[in-house]
């Protein structure tokens, strides 16, 4: 690239056709014609010097290591010029507030998140994104009291008023003391390493826990189960390395873990997956751009 002369409404519109791939639906969120959007890619590509877009029959094939590039960079770029904007008087955009169920803030760090969300600002400056974990709160509930507009859950809300769409796989890694008679393998199977105690949080809904005590493994009634009632993650660490028992968790959390915690890969464990919902009669403009996003991303 020979400058930085970028036009900011050409950055986002490039942020945009690079996450959704395909130039009418790049438009169509930009509230532009698909020849305006390629005029604008064009005269960014030539104020950069350089291709952006791996172009082919059906309009974007991929992104040149130049369009890779930029679109890393774009997430400080249109920060800086954000922050610009509401420093001259302009008020933020209003937010997107999506529940988290349980109790982990690391699923807040997706990469597919954080992709929606620059795109959503790409479209709409000024809007945000507001995560929030539900606690022991049924998410369905969230949605009904609108405190949140969407929900993030490892299994779908329940209830005819709400309606969920399937995002990506939800692995599960198993987490122990380095104590523990499994520690030091690296692979365990999963009927195995659900036949030690395992800790469970009767506070949260059964269903949920489930995941997290494989009892989509083994039956839950036939388990080993050491009842825990944590505040946050951190005291659900602790519990695990003062009980001895063990947990199943996504591997973003478990990459936090104590030095005194160890992981192992949970071979034969059945698939899940992670759900987004919201209620069937809100109407929320930059939720609904969002959920768009999400799922071309």
């Amino acid at each position: 690239m020979n400058g930085f002369d970028i036009d900011v409404s050409a950055l986002r519109s490039f942020v945009v056709l690079a996450i959704v791939r395909s130039y009418t639906a790049a438009a169509r969120e930009l509230a532009i014609t698909p020849s305006g959007l390629t005029k604008r890619i064009q005269t960014l590509e030539r104020r950069l010097g350089t291709p952006l877009i791996i172009r082919d029959h059906g309009g974007v094939g991929g992104l040149t290591p130049a369009g890779t590039t930029l679109i890393r960079g774009a997430v400080g770029l249109l920060d800086a010029v954000e922050r610009i904007t509401l420093s001259a008087g302009r008020d933020a955009g209003p937010r997107v507030r999506i529940g988290v169920q349980g109790l982990d803030p690391a699923v807040f760090q997706r990469r597919q998140l954080r992709v929606a969300a620059l795109a959503l600002r790409a479209v709409h400056p000024g809007a945000s994104i507001e995560f929030s974990l539900l606690g022991y709160e049924e998410p369905a509930d969230a949605l009904r009291s609108r405190r949140a507009d969407l929900t993030l859950t490892a299994l779908p809300p329940a209830g005819d008023d709400v309606e969920s769409t399937r995002l990506w796989p939800m692995e599960r890694v198993g987490v122990l003391p380095a104590r523990h008679p499994l520690a030091r393998r690296g692979v365990v199977d999963a009927e195995e390493f659900a036949a030690y105690p395992m800790l469970f949080i009767p506070a949260i809904s059964a269903d949920f826990m489930s995941l997290w005590s494989l009892g989509d493994t083994r039956p839950l009634s036939g388990a080993r189960l050491v009842d825990i009632a944590p505040r946050d993650f951190h005291e659900i660490y602790r519990s695990i390395a003062s009980t001895g028992g063990t947990l199943a968790l996504h591997p973003e959390a478990a990459r936090n873990r104590p030095r005194d915690l160890r992981t192992v890969t949970l071979r034969g464990a059945p698939r899940t997956w992670y759900h987004i919902s919201r209620r069937r009669d809100a109407h929320h403009t930059r939720a609904d751009a969002f959920l768009r996003f999400l799922h071309a991303g």
